[in-house]
């Protein structure tokens, strides 16, 4: 993980205030001049040809598979029955492999198809699933956000947040339409909005994506099953903040390492004030490793960082847990190896997120705000994307997208912000 102050200029020069993309055709660049646009004018949502939808969550969704894969099919029709889903929410694709293919590939065997499933309808939906069976890495399709010559991976996930793109890799990433903008330093937090009101709203035909990955097609399936059960049960343990890898001080530049410190301070507030026993690790040193804490039982949320794709084994995972850990491969493999995200689904927890290949600290999101925003009662999807700046780029969300623990209770009051 490295600092970027190149990537500060970019964002500031070229991506803040950008206008947001709409829908192209698989023919052009032209959404205007699409007839399968949204509308024949313009892209936002309240102006489709078809008028408003009025549709549940779960009609506005999408599941993206495998049918090369049988097993890829088997977890779709898996969420698609235990989340209520129509059976037209079933999206096949032919990606031509399960880890990582070439942005050629994915263009003619992710997006074309991702298009074909949309059908034209784009503000229909709301919400993508890609399962197990999918790749999670897509090489060469990405301009390096410190160095646009420089062409790198990008999660196949997050090029689908806006699949009319497909036929421009390497694409540029983008200023997400859908981030909520904080200062964790200062301790101020712009509202949350749920994607549909946002979109009702005027926002763009940008979609959230996460994933139900792991090490074996049961595993991915698990992690629906237990966001079910979980959103039933009253979950319990403690919250963990590990932070103190660099000094913090009066500075938070955006993309700089004091940002991930100040988002971890505010973190133990939140927890703290969302009625969590919070154990607050400031030692330069991972939990696990002297002089950090050596052990982390009974563990239900967990923010920190930072060790380069690595997974101290010593944590005990509640049921219902999240678990976020910041570094430059923390999912670089989620079925598998030394990296974070793979080691927490194989030992319990219900969702996490990371990064396919080096985000930089801009790439990945705010951990205070993530929380922040699941406690007010916001979905995994919601509260993910709300929190993370950068999209076409680099991190992958592990866990349902509608997984809502707080829902009916939310931990935090709108409008909370840290003391």
């Amino acid at each position: 993980m490295t600092r970027s102050w190149p990537l500060l200029l970019l964002l500031l020069g070229g991506l803040v205030g950008c206008p947001t993309p709409g829908p192209v055709g698989d023919d052009d660049d032209d959404s205007a001049a699409d007839d399968s646009a949204a509308s024949d004018d313009d892209d936002v949502a309240d102006d489709d040809d078809s008028g408003p939808v009025e549709a549940p969550i779960t009609d506005r969704m999408l599941v993206i598979y495998n049918a090369d894969e049988p097993d890829s099919l088997a977890v779709a029709e898996h969420y698609v029955a235990s989340r209520g889903l129509p059976d037209s929410a079933l999206c096949p694709t032919t990606p031509g492999g399960i880890d990582a293919i070439e942005a050629s590939a994915y263009s003619a065997g992710v997006g074309v198809p991702v298009l074909d499933c949309i059908d034209g309808a784009w503000g229909d939906y709301l919400i993508f699933v890609t399962v197990w069976g999918m790749p999670y890495r897509v090489v060469g399709a990405s301009r390096d956000l410190a160095d646009s010559s420089n062409i790198v991976p990008a999660s196949l996930d997050a090029l689908l947040t806006a699949p009319y793109r497909h036929d421009e890799l390497p694409v540029s990433p983008i200023y997400s339409p859908y981030y909520r903008a904080a200062d964790s330093m200062g301790g101020v937090y712009e509202e949350g909005l749920s994607i549909a009101d946002w979109r009702e709203q005027g926002g763009a035909n940008f979609y959230l994506v996460t994933r139900l990955d792991g090490a074996t097609p049961a595993d991915a399936m698990r992690l629906v099953d237990d966001a079910i059960l979980a959103e039933e049960t009253d979950l319990t343990g403690l919250a963990y903040v590990d932070r103190g890898w660099q000094t913090r001080d009066d500075t938070d530049g955006f993309g700089s390492y004091q940002s991930v410190e100040w988002e971890l301070t505010r973190l133990v507030q939140a927890f703290e004030d969302a009625g969590f026993t919070t154990i607050y690790d400031e030692n330069n040193a991972e939990i696990g490793t002297d002089p950090a804490p050596l052990t982390g039982p009974d563990a239900l949320y967990y923010g920190g960082w930072y060790s380069f794709n690595n997974y101290n084994d010593v944590w005990d995972w509640n049921f219902g847990s999240i678990s976020l850990h910041f570094d430059s491969c923390s999912a670089c493999d989620p079925r598998g190896g030394t990296n974070w995200s793979a080691n927490v689904l194989q030992r319990g927890a219900v969702a996490t997120m990371g990064a396919v290949a080096e985000p930089y600290v801009a790439g990945l999101m705010g951990y205070d705000q993530f929380y922040r925003f699941l406690f007010q009662g916001y979905s995994f999807a919601e509260a993910s994307y709300m929190a993370t700046p950068v999209t076409e780029w680099m991190a992958t969300f592990l866990g349902d997208p509608l997984y809502r623990p707080y829902g009916d209770a939310p931990l935090l009051p709108e409008g909370w912000q840290p003391e």
